[in-house]
């Protein structure tokens, strides 16, 4: 899927992956900043709902986290991917969350997982990874959008 342009796809895997690492990062820094009995479903309860990128290239990106599901939707017709107008959605599923680190399996596929530090202050998500020596960090304000506007999915042939 991504040999229509790699660096547009390189960057928008490392998109999606920090914003399942900031959803993480999330429920793993309420267990450390509160250091009570909580469980992860508390946690889990405390980061529910609906997500927005704060983006200064115009990438319009969304993620849902619904129980350990985070669901991520990408709007391809915004200035950032001028692509077609429709939104790429994707789910991982968070496997584990230690201290503020927070695990997630890509794309079902049980071999292919990402780890990445979350904070969150004042409604703004902040998810951090390290790629290639570099620290790369992405913020999103909690939104009240629903994702049921998020249409059409995109198909494998719109690209």
């Amino acid at each position: 899927d991504c040999i229509w342009n790699a660096k547009m796809c390189i960057q928008s895997q490392l998109k999606n992956l920090l914003i399942l690492v900031v959803l993480i990062s999330i429920v793993s820094s309420c267990s450390d900043d509160n250091n009570n009995n909580d469980t992860g479903d508390e946690l889990l309860a405390d980061i529910q709902g609906v997500w927005q990128l704060n983006s200064e290239e115009g990438d319009i990106n969304y993620i849902q986290v619904d129980n350990q599901i985070v669901n991520n939707y990408d709007y391809m017709g915004d200035d950032f991917d001028e692509g077609p107008e429709c939104y790429e959605y994707s789910r991982s599923e968070i496997l584990s969350i230690e201290g503020n680190e927070v695990t997630f399996m890509i794309d079902d596929d049980p071999e292919d997982t990402v780890t990445v530090r979350v904070s969150v202050s004042n409604n703004v998500l902040s998810v951090s990874q390290t790629l290639g020596g570099s620290q790369f960090t992405e913020l999103f304000n909690r939104s009240n959008k629903n994702v049921d506007t998020f249409t059409p999915i995109c198909e494998d042939s719109d690209f």
